[in-house]
């Protein structure tokens, strides 16, 4: 999907040193986000 906390073709993921989550989404040429505790 397109829409916010969707994803097409997600292809990798990492954590930052304040355990927020970014998830790469390939086919939708974007980062997503996901602050802890959302």
């Amino acid at each position: 999907g397109t829409a916010a906390g969707e994803f097409y073709a997600p292809h990798g993921m990492a954590f930052d040193s304040h355990g927020n989550l970014y998830v790469v989404d390939a086919y939708n040429h974007r980062i997503q986000k996901f602050a802890v505790g959302q």
